[in-house]
């Protein structure tokens, strides 16, 4: 699949959007420029449909990594207005996250919850 990525890049994609992905391995990190790194085109890249747990290529460092939230009404509390308190959220299909093994983190994540490359970058409320 990562060819794809190369061959839309050659035919003048600026933009492309995946939604397949899979388990990390210890030989992503070697490829992962390659079929990613294309300065210009947005990658954008389901981060998944497993819960926690990064999946390739949403761990990519050249990619930005896509989830999606839904919110759900707490109805044992009272909704005041002034705090997010009263709402739940719940994962939409279990939508991909977690702390890459094996890709380094990009110089702009600057979260300290994991060593390496934190998915997802972008979630969207459903």
């Amino acid at each position: 699949m990562e060819a794809a990525e190369l061959q839309a890049v050659n035919l003048g994609a600026t933009v492309i959007s995946n939604s397949f992905g899979g388990n990390e391995d210890n030989t992503i990190a070697a490829t992962d420029a390659m079929y990613f790194n294309h300065p210009g085109v947005g990658i954008f890249v389901s981060s998944g449909d497993s819960g926690f747990g990064a999946e390739y290529p949403a761990s990519s460092q050249y990619v930005t990594a896509v989830g999606g939230t839904t919110l759900k009404k707490d109805t044992s509390t009272a909704l005041d207005g002034k705090s997010l308190g009263s709402w739940l959220s719940k994962l939409l299909g279990g939508a991909g996250s977690g702390c890459s093994g094996f890709i380094s983190k990009p110089s702009w994540q600057k979260d300290t919850g994991c060593a390496k490359r934190t998915v997802a970058d972008v979630s969207a409320v459903r």
